[in-house]
């Protein structure tokens, strides 16, 4: 599997089958709290954060990471060279602390 879909900025990001055996086996908070079942709605996730993130960030090495806020969680898709790499969820503890020190450049 290879989708490509639109980020709100129209740049295609690259979701390869990787990702998805990626998460379910290293980040599976993300499909218990999300109710992710299959990677349809696996795909439909990425795509709704990436299309209407609440932020979005950059790095040093030009690594993007949209986030969308789930109560109180975040939604975080990492990607880089517009390939997604990695899902996770962040807490607030968490957000805070990449805000101030990976974070660097607000996007969105």
């Amino acid at each position: 599997m290879l989708v490509k879909i639109k980020d709100f900025r129209g740049v295609e990001i690259e979701i390869k089958n990787a990702l998805y055996l990626h998460v379910k086996k290293r980040h599976p908070d993300v499909f218990r709290i999300l109710g992710i079942s299959n990677e349809n709605s696996f795909i439909q996730v990425i795509k709704k954060t990436v299309k209407n993130p609440s932020e979005v960030y950059s790095d040093k090495l030009g690594t993007l990471y949209y986030l969308h806020k789930l109560n109180d969680l975040y939604i975080n898709i990492v990607t880089f060279k517009n390939s997604a790499k990695t899902i996770y969820l962040v807490g607030m503890k968490s957000y805070r602390k990449m805000r101030l020190k990976k974070w660097l450049s607000k996007i969105f």
